[in-house]
């Protein structure tokens, strides 16, 4: 299946367009110079009241209370910063967002980075709950971000929170949702996302992929998990198997599986290559012609699921008969 076919009602713009001036009115300087006085009309000027000279609020979209519940979400428009602070034990800030048609989206929200004493969580979710997600960091920065693929035209919730109920003065935040670019590249997507093939949640019924596939997918509520099938030729060859999700604003924590055709698991590895990284990548040596099993899983079913929770599987056998 294209990406094309998945992806026909995405949009092409990015991030909207900047607005546009038209032209300005000319000067026109009256060019007689025929010395003749002219007298200026005494014009009585309007008393239209007291002029606010307050400060100017502090971003687009200034939170309202009370937003601590669903029923009292608060609307954000697509590209305006909202902002707030937890005031309270407990405060949670409620805003909605729509977004028009099918594509990428991001939500992300600002504290520590902007020099608040938060330390925040992101819940997201819709209003038939098809996609639910919590993010609680991002890739070098402890301020969570969540991009997600919308199938179309819906409306999103999102609560921002304290994840130790701290607050106060201090505890400030800022958010955004906006239109975004497609965060990774893929060639094949997965046929159960797209309805055009069965379930792969059994080995017995991976999808067949092959040597360079870039494999993007999608891990749904409970007890969903992916299996792809790949075949490796002859001689000393190494399977190189690696998730791109949460490095790319996916609230994923997976764990990556390689196992022979009898079930038996061979490799398992639940994070990247150092540090606070939820990307699995794993080498598995072997000698071919041998075929194997990948599975892509939710690490400890953790952080929701659903269609937020989407991955690029990228597969690649290297020959490593010289090693």
């Amino acid at each position: 299946m294209s990406r094309v076919l998945l992806l026909s009602l995405m949009t092409a713009g990015l991030y909207g367009c900047a607005a546009c001036y038209g032209d300005l009115p000319t000067n026109n300087k009256n060019d007689d110079d025929d010395n003749t006085d002219t007298a200026v009309e005494d014009t009585a000027v309007e008393d239209t009241g007291p002029v606010d000279t307050g400060p100017p609020p502090p971003c687009a979209v200034p939170e309202e209370e009370p937003n601590n519940s669903v029923t009292d979400a608060q609307k954000l428009p697509l590209e305006r910063w909202a902002c707030g602070v937890l005031l309270e034990q407990g405060d949670l800030d409620y805003f909605y967002f729509d977004v028009p048609t099918a594509g990428w989206y991001r939500v992300w929200v600002r504290g520590q980075d902007i020099g608040s004493s938060s330390d925040l969580q992101l819940a997201f979710s819709n209003t038939t709950s098809t996609y639910t997600a919590l993010a609680t960091t991002s890739p070098n920065s402890l301020d969570p971000q969540i991009v997600f693929y919308a199938e179309g035209a819906d409306r999103f919730q999102v609560s921002v929170a304290d994840t130790f109920y701290g607050y106060g003065d201090d505890y400030i935040w800022e958010m955004m949702a906006t239109e975004s670019k497609e965060p990774v590249d893929w060639n094949v997507v997965e046929d159960e996302w797209v309805g055009s093939g069965g379930s792969n949640d059994a080995l017995v019924d991976g999808e067949p992929v092959e040597d360079g596939d870039q494999i993007l997918g999608v891990l749904n509520p409970g007890s969903d998990q992916d299996f792809y099938i790949i075949d490796l030729p002859a001689g000393d060859v190494s399977l190189v198997a690696q998730v791109h999700a949460w490095n790319y604003g996916s609230p994923l924590y997976s764990t990556l599986r390689v196992f022979d055709m009898d079930g038996t698991e061979l490799r398992e590895r639940s994070y990247g290559g150092s540090g606070l990284d939820y990307d699995p990548k794993l080498t598995y040596k072997t000698t071919g012609p041998v075929q194997l099993a990948v599975q892509v899983d939710v690490q400890n079913n953790a952080g929701g699921g659903g269609l937020s929770h989407w991955y690029m599987l990228e597969l690649a056998v290297e020959d490593t008969a010289s090693e």
